[in-house]
């Protein structure tokens, strides 16, 4: 397995031509049209969200699982890149981490440049609320927070940053 970088940030511009082209589409292409603007209209509020998963498979000469960052994962015979301890990895079992999500080495949704290893990796909605309630771990520390509000796990993942980061460079 392979790991690398790609640019997945989605400007401003690009969100606004596909919904322009999605508006002025006629019969059967507005469907096609709609469809190519949500997928990018998503990654963009994953992406200021601060929601890190797999979020696209690309299919070529090997399956390449691409995270919402921009990390992703090539398979390939290759060596496992770094993941999370067996330790951290035990610590988090109660929750269903997507593949991508274990390894280590992920960017900022902020920047898309500088590392993280604090990650916001699962959401639950919430009816009586009409909002969602995220939850986020450590990839170094393994501390964990579950279920509150997005202000406050990015609060997390900042500290962990500041705190976790730093320490393991």
């Amino acid at each position: 397995m392979a790991i690398g970088y790609m640019d997945v940030r989605v400007p401003k511009e690009k969100l606004a031509r596909l919904k322009h082209e999605m508006d002025t589409a006629l019969g059967p292409k507005k469907f096609g049209r709609y469809k190519a603007w949500l997928h990018f209209a998503n990654l963009d509020m994953w992406q200021a969200q601060g929601h890190h998963f797999h979020y696209l498979t690309e299919v070529g000469d090997a399956k390449k699982l691409i995270c919402t960052c921009g990390i992703y994962l090539v398979e390939e015979d290759l060596p496992e890149p770094q993941v999370m301890s067996s330790t951290i990895l035990m610590k988090s079992s109660e929750f269903v981490l997507d593949r991508v999500q274990k390894v280590k080495g992920h960017k900022s949704l902020n920047d898309f440049t500088s590392n993280t290893c604090a990650l916001i990796f699962d959401y639950k909605w919430i009816e009586e609320t009409s909002g969602y309630l995220w939850s986020a771990y450590c990839q170094e520390c393994g501390d964990l927070m579950v279920e509150q509000r997005n202000e406050v796990a990015k609060d997390f993942v900042a500290a962990h940053n500041a705190k976790c980061l730093v320490a393991h460079e």
